[in-house]
């Protein structure tokens, strides 16, 4: 959104794109208005002629030049989307570019003929540009590699022409061609459609939408044999209605093998699209704790099995990558964290089998409800982990209540303190005074769990609660800012899938209702 809105001033900071950040850059087109004194306009006239046909020919080298850097350039875009699942729908927004750098002059074109046959017959034939007149091999072949990029990634380009209804004529030079030709170039090979003679955007954008409202899509699944290899594919159409055409993928890649850039999309799509991880088994957990300058610190827990990670390392030292995102209502990144941090596995290797890895960061965000994704990484083997958290940032002096925080009494995980975005140093995690360290998730199995709810907003004596399941209460406590209701689940009762606790506040309607799910 970012993008689209002020594209000049886009800068993106975020390691897989999600985030942005605006910076206002101004761009500048110097000119030149300096005017050029009698004399030397005297003898400028003399040769203009021939330094127009010499520039003349030196823009045309240079404009295909740019029109094949923008082909090739889509074409990359087509490799790089290959890692996304699913058919792609790329939104080309250009006036193009004239065809004639690529597939040779229109027959329309009458002015262009005759300024090529007076600088022939004049003896400039040295200024006459071939490729523009009949076309480019290299042009074709550069046209033809990004087609079958589009169609090998199954992705459709369609092409909104921005320069509206086109008229093939003006008033300086009267008669002319104006043609958005180039548009069907990039776009008819891929499956995609041009829209064009509209002044419109919305209208084309309409139309365009319209076309997917009904898709048919067949799938098939197919063995991995080499991985990063690419199968053709052949779909032919068998008693249907005339007119009816098939658009589909040239082929298909097996999965393995991703580029660097490819990897940035992967690791994007899961965390957008909460696609869940066998390879590495993660607890995410989150809680807010308001703050006075009205933004409140919200602690992130996450909880990777550790053999999960080192499984298929050989290394001595294992680089894992953490990304945590804070997404709002409107699916915006309020906040996020990045952290790359290198194990030595001769250090810290037995610890990791036995325990896990367990990772604090901290996110600053303001009221709000959002949902909180991360995605953990084994950076050589790829192998990675998914969780989600939901929570919702109170306001100040409201009543606020965290998800319910279990309590990790026997902590045997290696502990890795991560950034931190808060702009208090208050530790959240603390009864009375004393710290204690928080788990992931509640488990299903072992002893009593005890389980602390912060409540702000509202004092003890202003509090009533119920919970279900039924849970033991072990009373009140002092919080960092408010109040800590100490709780504790029964091991018979660790069979159901979550812990839910109502709170109420005396003298008031308001009744808030905190969940917390038991794992594993």
């Amino acid at each position: 959104a970012s993008a689209i809105g002020d594209p000049g001033a886009f800068r993106g900071t975020d390691p897989l794109q999600l985030g942005s950040t605006i910076t206002n850059v101004d761009l500048v087109n110097p000119r030149d208005s300096s005017e050029p004194s009698r004399e030397g306009a005297a003898a400028a006239k003399e040769d203009l002629k021939e330094r127009q046909d010499q520039i003349r020919a030196t823009g045309s080298l240079y404009n295909r030049a740019q029109a094949e850097k923008e082909i090739e350039g889509l074409g990359n875009l087509a490799k790089t989307l290959r890692a996304v699942a699913g058919r792609k729908q790329v939104i080309f927004l250009s006036e193009g570019f004239d065809p004639k750098m690529v597939q040779g002059r229109d027959a329309r074109s009458m002015n262009e003929q005759q300024q090529e046959n007076e600088a022939v017959m004049s003896g400039r034939s040295y200024t006459v540009d071939t490729d523009a007149r009949f076309g480019t091999t290299s042009s074709l072949t550069i046209l033809d590699r990004m087609t079958q990029a589009f169609r090998g990634s199954d992705v459709v380009l369609h092409a909104i022409d921005i320069q509206g209804v086109r008229v093939q004529n003006d008033v300086v030079e009267g008669a002319r061609l104006s043609s958005n030709e180039g548009l069907f170039l990039v776009a008819n090979g891929t499956g995609g459609q041009v829209f064009k003679n509209s002044n419109e955007m919305k209208t084309n954008f309409q139309r365009l939408l319209h076309q997917q409202e009904v898709v048919y899509v067949l799938g098939f699944q197919t063995p991995t044999q080499k991985p990063g290899s690419f199968h053709n594919l052949k779909v032919k159409l068998v008693n249907v209605p005339s007119g009816s055409r098939a658009s589909y993928r040239a082929g298909y890649y097996e999965s393995g093998g991703e580029t660097s850039v490819e990897r940035v999309l992967s690791n994007a799509e899961i965390i957008v699209n909460d696609i869940p991880q066998a390879d590495v088994h993660l607890n995410a957990f989150a809680a807010a704790f308001p703050g006075k300058d009205g933004n409140a610190q919200v602690p992130v827990i996450l909880e990777a099995d550790g053999n999960d990670l080192i499984k298929d390392f050989r290394g001595s030292t294992m680089p894992v990558e953490i990304f945590i995102y804070a997404f709002d209502q409107d699916g915006v990144v309020r906040d996020r964290l990045y952290q790359k941090i290198g194990l030595d596995l001769k250090k810290v290797g037995d610890r990791l089998r036995a325990g896990g890895l367990k990772y604090y960061g901290t996110l600053s965000l303001p009221p709000g409800t959002y949902a909180i994704k991360s995605l953990v990484r084994a950076a050589d083997s790829d192998r990675r982990g998914f969780g989600r958290a939901d929570i919702v940032v109170a306001k100040l002096n409201e009543l606020g209540v965290s998800t319910p925080v279990p309590v990790d009494e026997t902590p045997h995980a290696l502990l890795v303190k991560g950034n931190s975005h808060a702009t208090t140093a208050v530790p959240p995690f603390q009864l009375n005074g004393e710290q204690f360290i928080p788990a992931a998730a509640a488990r299903k199995h072992g002893g009593p769990q005890k389980i602390v709810v912060f409540v702000t907003g509202a004092t003890a004596d202003q509090l009533t609660w119920e919970t279900n399941p039924k849970m033991k209460y072990l009373g009140l406590a002092k919080g960092a800012e408010g109040t800590a209701l100490v709780l504790e689940l029964d091991p018979k009762d660790s069979n159901v899938a979550a812990v839910d606790v109502t709170v109420h506040k005396k003298g008031s309607t308001e009744a808030l209702k905190t969940s917390l799910a038991i794992v594993q």
